[in-house]
């Protein structure tokens, strides 16, 4: 088998291979420079298998960067993510690789691999991301520490990491004060609605019993 042509793509830094006159894949600077291609090169199945694996990590690895690019996320969030890209690109990204028949074993190797760098790299970390879930809730959307937890463990975050977090009595009480004023508002409002949205802000009744106190409720 032989390259027979390579050309640049619509899209900058993406070029079309050609093998024994047909289009084989499409790859990026990086791939393409790394696999030594060129026109008139000679080639065998091993080497396109490599260079097609190579490619396919690349893509998975560099589309996971922007996503974690625009805010955390947890191990489990970017393992839901990569085989939500091989869902949505399976018949693209095998379509003409060797990789066809049996791409469900190749897609747990890179999702592997690729989480594997990110965790290395330290650009995916449960506490990173944990941390960063605790403060936007404190600083954004204030609910207790039940809710926040919930919310953690749906997102993979373990009960371990989650007892080293855990925020303060001080803290939640702030977070709840802030809630229940903005409920109040100078408005008349009775004691057991106010309980009622602590509770379904997942609150404790400890904090709950404090603030509606504060606050000077019947």
């Amino acid at each position: 088998m032989k390259v027979t042509r390579i050309s640049a793509q619509k899209k900058s830094g993406r070029y079309n291979v050609e093998v024994d006159g047909e289009f084989w894949f499409g790859l990026s600077e990086v791939s393409l420079s790394r696999s030594g291609f060129y026109s008139g090169k000679d080639v065998t199945s091993d080497l396109l298998e490599k260079v097609a694996r190579d490619e396919i990590f690349f893509r998975v690895y560099d589309r996971c960067i922007g996503k974690i690019s625009r805010r955390p996320h947890s191990e489990k969030e970017i393992s839901r993510y990569i085989r939500d890209l091989f869902y949505k690109n399976r018949s693209k990204w095998f379509k003409k690789t060797s990789f066809e028949d049996d791409s469900a074993e190749l897609e747990a190797e890179i999702q592997t691999e690729v989480l594997g760098k990110l965790i290395a790299q330290k650009l995916v970390s449960d506490f990173d991301f944990a941390q960063w879930w605790i403060k936007s809730r404190f600083n954004s959307k204030p609910r207790g520490w039940m809710l926040i937890s919930q919310e953690l463990i749906k997102k993979g975050v373990s009960r371990e990491l989650l007892n080293e977090l855990q925020v303060s009595k001080e803290k939640e009480l702030d977070m709840a004060r802030r809630v229940a004023e903005k409920i109040l508002k100078g408005r008349n409002i009775e004691r057991k609605k106010i309980i009622a949205r602590l509770q379904s802000k997942g609150f404790s009744w400890d904090i709950i019993e404090i603030v509606v106190n504060d606050c000077g409720l019947e």
